[in-house]
């Protein structure tokens, strides 16, 4: 089940790195400053929250460094583009986003995914 899961989080990952890199529609480039601040703290605290249902807690300091360097990454792409510019400030949304979720799991809502699994999974023996 766990291989799902990760698939998931990995076609999650490429849309975001297809979004990131695609061009902005033009009625959106002006008024979008904000919502794009929002639109990246939103998408990498879900990132964060569905890899730490996967992994255990000893690993979840890994994921928020791996997901923090994806972003990273990402805006080095987008700053190395012609319609897209590296912003610091996108960053600090992705990594205030993964923050914020990182101690939403490791207090609140730790493992949701397990019993989703257990309700899911039919013993057929």
């Amino acid at each position: 089940m766990v291989k799902i899961w990760l698939s998931g989080g990995l076609l999650w990952l490429n849309l975001v790195l297809f979004a990131s890199l695609s061009p902005v529609p033009t009625a959106l480039q002006h008024s979008f400053d904000l919502y794009d601040k929002l639109i990246h703290l939103v998408v990498y605290a879900g990132l964060m929250w569905w890899f730490c249902q996967i992994y255990a807690r000893s690993v979840h300091r890994w994921v928020f460094l791996l997901l923090a360097c994806f972003g990273l990454l990402v805006e080095f792409f987008q700053g190395m583009g012609t319609y897209r510019v590296f912003d610091p400030a996108d960053v600090l949304a992705n990594c205030v986003g993964i923050l914020i979720a990182w101690f939403v799991v490791g207090y609140r809502f730790a493992r949701i995914i397990k019993p989703i699994e257990n309700r899911a999974y039919v013993d057929l023996s």
